[in-house]
């Protein structure tokens, strides 16, 4: 699942799913849920396994956001692993903190980690 709101970015990045054998469906944040709780039922809904997940402005609240969504499906018991994107790694940083996002945005996406990042989602 490729939870993103740019078009061309959310295609790219199906694109690279899909030639790292997975079966890629995407939405754009208001086709998927502006709370954990709204998130987490749609990911059920088309038992996504690995989410590729845009963290985007306002970035503490679309962080938390993820982070509610992550707690959620530990409760939960889910077994689903997530892949975060960005479109301003070092924005996202300074808000939040280190993390292992990866930057996408235009041509800012380095192809190979992400495909990296799927196949260690995966194997999780």
């Amino acid at each position: 699942m490729v939870i993103n709101a740019d078009d061309g970015t959310r295609r790219t990045i199906s694109e690279i799913a899909e030639a790292s054998g997975f079966r890629a469906v995407t939405a754009r944040p208001e086709e998927a849920g502006a709370t954990a709780q709204a998130l987490q039922l749609f990911l059920r809904e088309h038992e996504a396994r690995v989410v590729v997940y845009d963290v985007v402005a306002p970035l503490q609240q679309s962080w938390m956001t993820l982070k509610d969504l992550r707690y959620a499906e530990m409760i939960s018991g889910s077994w689903r692993q997530y892949v975060i994107t960005t479109a301003d790694k070092a924005a996202l940083e300074r808000a939040v903190g280190a993390t292992a996002a990866i930057e996408a945005a235009g041509g800012r996406l380095d192809r190979g980690a992400l495909a990296q990042a799927l196949q260690r989602a995966i194997l999780v």
